[in-house]
This record gives structure tokens, sequence and C-alpha cells, in this order.
């Protein structure tokens, strides 16, 4: 494709020092964005032979990314962030992968001086002065400055934020709810399982001003939570919608093991995603686009609660596997150490929890940093008797601790991006429980308060699209809206409270009442419907056949590939059809294809390729 000079116009916040540029700048910048895969960051770069009167010592050592689709006869540059210039860093699946390598082409571009973002708006790649109260600072790396040039900013208190912030606490609470009820004895922090639901949208997807929904209205009873181009390339095959669940169409750990479930085998998601079990486990909805309901202000955080909630029963699941290299450790942790309350007396080991599910989710059941943390439980439960409160706990959510040194703290040997994401998530969910973080470099002063009146609709509108299956339903069918009130109307009476009855998320008496008061509805729910956490289509042992139940078995370094396994530890090789590749991620399903490897952003590649980031 062939491209002439292009006049635009490019609004970009330039740091740490943008001020030290004149008001507009024109130069002739190398751009690289053709064909951008959807979930992706493709690259521009100013090179500093061509910048004249642009300050180089501040814009050359940066590559500015964004994801974008030349057009003709302008460029939309879309979401820009910045990173290191040599890998995308953030940006969900894409995240730590190596930057495809577009075709280039040149354009006029005009830099304006003032910056995109703000105090006033949302920043992708900086702002001059971040606001210091009713906001969530998010895409950080640690330690923590307000000179990082990742930063972007959710502003509270606007009917937008209040509409997603109670949304995802009732999911959130939901979550708890779940946890508490399945897994009685495992001992964890509600307040941080409960925070995890919006701090992972803040983490994947982004909460700025130039990425949330212009049209949002307070009455509608469904409505996406991003603007539309961006909610569009969330939703695209692949990937999983603003949560980055791009496994909620797959039954975890496979569609063999018994007890494996994916989403839609839970009754209350059943309508809300639209497909059907036979669509998720003979790989149909695999190749579709996401169902709209992943990116709605309230369907979307219930079913990031059923895939965190699942994740437990995946490797619950895997744990009863003899062959599963995390078997042993697993079993330790979660099955003895976590419901030892004298282990779990230590605030520290009560994080475990929801760390070890965050680390799962983020980087998987196979992974080296999920066995890390769980090496992490496993020592410092030691003998049982013997606890080590003092080795490896202290470090689990330091914020003050840069990639290496907190890796060495607890003895971890990954990838660095992996242990990042547990504490941003708990960085987010600080902040949104109003505590104070100056010590970690952050002057933030939140105290969201919320009403019961204010709770009400919004749990009417989350519940009215989940759905329950009595015993005479074949499939499940969506609650009423009427039931869902009804349920709340009772929870305020038995709970002694009224709709003017407010809850401060920054007083922790008052968070545990709120918490209190979601369960005492969820009960009412349930009493009208059926249990939250029902499934259907379960897998048994008798319908399967071998040793082991049909499961499918692990990954072997350099065996066949084969279609079923989870290939969840990167750079495993695999031969297919008489040739070797390695993953370069997570994947499963996906096959291997000589004519893609030495192809940038392809899952499988030769292991002499020049794309091959493996060592």
């Amino acid at each position: 494709m062939k491209f002439n000079k292009l006049s635009v116009l490019v609004g970009v916040a330039l740091l740490p020092s943008w001020n030290v540029l004149a008001d507009t700048i024109e130069q002739t910048l190398t751009f690289a964005p053709d064909n951008c895969v959807p979930g992706w960051y493709c690259q521009y770069k100013a090179s500093p032979s061509d910048q004249d009167g642009l300050d180089t010592s501040q814009l050359s050592s940066y590559a500015m990314e964004f994801k974008s689709l030349p057009q003709v006869p302008g460029v939309n540059v879309g979401e820009s962030i910045w990173s290191n210039g040599a890998f995308v860093v953030s940006g969900g699946n894409a995240a730590g992968q190596e930057m495809q390598q577009w075709p280039e082409f040149s354009a006029d571009v005009v830099f304006d001086g003032t910056p995109s973002g703000g105090s006033g708006g949302g920043t992708e790649g900086g702002t001059d002065a971040l606001p210091t109260e009713n906001a969530i600072i998010h895409h950080v790396t640690f330690p923590y400055d307000d000179a990082q040039t990742t930063i972007d900013v959710f502003h509270l208190n606007t009917p937008y934020a209040t509409d997603v912030v109670i949304s995802n606490l009732i999911a959130g609470t939901l979550y708890s709810y779940l946890v508490e009820k399945k897994y009685p004895e495992v001992n964890f922090n509600k307040e941080y399982l409960v925070g995890s639901i919006l701090s992972q949208l803040l983490q994947e997807a982004g909460l700025s001003d130039s990425r949330i929904n212009p049209d949002y209205s307070a009455e509608a009873k469904k409505q996406p939570i991003h603007e539309p181009n961006y909610a569009s390339s969330l939703l695209a095959v692949g990937q999983g919608g603003p949560y980055q669940i791009n496994d909620y169409n797959k039954r975890l750990p496979d569609t063999t093991t018994a007890g494996s479930l994916g989403l839609i085998n839970y009754d209350a998601l059943y309508q809300g995603l639209g497909y059907t079990i036979d669509d998720q486990d003979s790989g149909v909805q695999g190749e579709r686009v996401g169902p709209d309901s992943l990116e709605d202000i309230y369907f979307g955080p219930i079913a990031a609660t059923y895939f965190q909630f699942n994740d437990i029963n995946r490797l619950e699941v895997l744990a009863g596997q003899s062959w599963y290299q995390n078997q042993e450790a697993w079993n330790t942790c979660f099955n003895t150490a976590l419901k030892d309350e004298r282990f779990t007396s230590d605030p520290n080991a009560l994080r475990l929890t929801d760390f070890l599910i965050n680390v799962i989710y983020n980087a998987g059941s196979y992974s080296v940093a999920f066995g890390d943390y769980l090496d992490v439980c496993v020592d410092a439960y030691g003998d049982g008797t013997n606890f080590d409160f003092t080795s490896e706990l202290p470090y689990l959510n330091s914020y003050d601790l840069g990639p290496e040194e907190y890796k060495q703290k607890i003895s971890a040997s990954g990838e660095e991006w992996w242990y990042r994401y547990p504490r941003q998530v708990s960085f987010y969910a600080d902040q949104l429980f109003g505590e104070d973080l100056v010590a970690s470099g952050l002057n933030m002063t939140n105290n969201q308060q919320f009403t019961v009146a204010d709770l009400e609709p919004v749990f009417v509108k989350v519940f009215a699209q989940l759905s329950y299956k009595t015993q005479q339903d074949q499939l499940p069918t969506l609650i009423n809206e009427g039931t869902a009130q009804q349920a709340f109307a009772q929870a305020v009476e038995t709970a002694g409270v009224t709709l003017e009855t407010r809850y401060s998320l920054s007083d922790e008496s008052q968070r545990s009442a709120l918490f209190d008061f979601l369960y005492q509805a969820f009960g009412q729910l349930e009493s009208r419907t059926a249990d939250l956490g029902a499934v259907s289509g379960e897998i048994t042992g008798d319908d399967n056949g071998g040793d082991n139940g049909g499961t499918t078995p692990p990954p072997v370094d350099g065996a066949e590939w084969n279609a079923s396994t989870e290939y969840s530890v990167e750079c495993t090789t695999v031969t297919y059809q008489g040739q070797e590749y390695q993953n370069q991620w997570w994947t499963q399903g996906d096959t291997p294809d000589p004519a893609e490897g030495d192809t940038y952003n392809k899952v499988w590649r030769f292991p002499g390729a020049a794309s091959n980031m493996c060592p």
C-alpha cells in the first residue's frame, strides 16, 4: 500500500517536560501503523535527525505507541501511550510483546504544545498536573512517582463514574460472596477481593476521559463502558472485552476434564452472554466477536467476577490431577495454609488468596509467576507449626520496590511484568478505599460515599441482565426487574437501613457494613430465584475414557502440538508437521503455521526466527 504525505494535527502529552517546546512545531516524522491488529498497540517514533527545533533529550528517548489505522486524507492516531521504545507495555495480551514491524510512511505532523490530558481530563502518556483528590491513578509502575509516563486518570464523582464504581462494587462484593459460599474455610481479605474487579478494568482497558462512554445516560438499562471505537476493538475476535477475559469462551482447564467450567456454564450468565454451551465446547464462539454485554456497564463487571471465581475452580480441577506441576503447592497453600486461621492471622498471609487468583488470571495456571507466588505461600507456611512471616511475606504487596528488587525479595524468576500486576490491582483498590498512599509517592484523597438509594437502581440493572434456572426450566431465564427490586427492598428492611443510609468507602467499618448489606441483598435474590453459583452442563468422569478421566496431559517440551493443550508457559517447544515452534505467550488451540513462523505478533514462531523472543 502506498501513502502520500498527509497533513495532520496530533495532540500529544510530551513528558517529562512538554513545556520546553514551542506552542506549535511542524515536523516530518516516520509513522508505522498500517493494519494494526485490534488489541495491539502499533508504533510511531520521531527520528532525532528529523526533529530540528524539538527538544531531542526529552522526545527521542521515547517511542509513542498507539492503536490506529491510517486514513486518507487524514491519520486517526487514536489512543496513545508511552513506552520504553522496545516493548508494548500496555494493552492486554499485547503486554510485554515485541512490536510488529509495520510498513512505514511519512506525514507532515503538527505537534500541539498543550498536553492531551491534564488535571481536567484523562491522559494516555502523562499529564502536566495530576489531581490530588477524587481520582484513581492507574497504569502505574513501581516504585510509583507522578512523573511516570504511562499514567492514566479515572476521575470520580461524575454521574458516569459513580455508576461504574457502584456496578463494580456490586460485582466485587458478589465475587467475595461466591468465594465465601463455595470455599467457606478459605480465609481472605474481603476488601481486596471486592476491589479487584474495578482494578482489573482500570488496568486492562483504562477509564481515562478520552476512553469512557461519552453518551452515558443515567436512565439507560444497558450501555457500554467505553467510547464506540475503543469498545469495538476490545470485543474483536480473540479479545475478552474491557476486563480482558480472553478465555471467556472456553472451559477451563479444558473441554474434557471432569469439573471444567466456562462462563456460559454458570446459569447466571447464560442469557447475558447470548451463546450456548455447545457454542463454547465446539469452539464456535471463539471465532466470533465478543458479546456486547462484556462491554456493558452493568453486566461486564459480573462477567469478570465469574471468570475470577471460575479460576479457583480451574485450579481445584488441575490440582486433582497427579501430573499437574503445581498440584502439591496448590493443595498445601489453598487447601491447607489458607484454611489455617493461625497462619492467616498475619495480614500479609491473608492477602495470598487475592494475589494468587489475580496471578492465575493474568499469567496462567502453568506460569512461572504463579509457581513463584505459590512457593511464597508454601515456604511461609512451612511444616504448619513454625510459620515464617518475615522472609518473603512482608514484601508481597510492597509498592516501594522496583522490578528486580521485588523479584529478589520474593525469590521470583519470571518476567517482571507478571509480578507488577497483582500490586497494581492492590494500588487501585487502595485508592478506591481512600487509603493514605503518600508514603508510596501518591498524594491522593478519596472519600467516595453512596447512599442506599444510589445503590438500588444499579443493583436492579445488574441483576435484570442475569438469569437463573429452576428444576422445571430447560434453560435459564432472565431475572425480572421486579424480583430484583423486591430482593433489594427486603434487604433494606432486614438490614435495618433506609434509602438515606450513607456508606463511606474510606471508613473501614462503613465499607464492612456496605458489604454486609449487599450480602443480604444477594441472599434475598437467591431466595426468590436460585443459587447464584449454580452451573449447568457439567462434565463428569463417566463421560470420558482413560485413566485420568479424559484429561488432556500438560505440555511437554518438544512434544507434538496438541490443539487441546493449554500452553501457559512461554517458550515451550512443540513439533508440528515435522517443524519445531515456540510459543511467545499463553495459547490454546492456535495451530502453528509455517507461513507465519518468522512473523511478529504470531504466537508460534520458529526457534531461530528473528521475531522469536525466547532465549
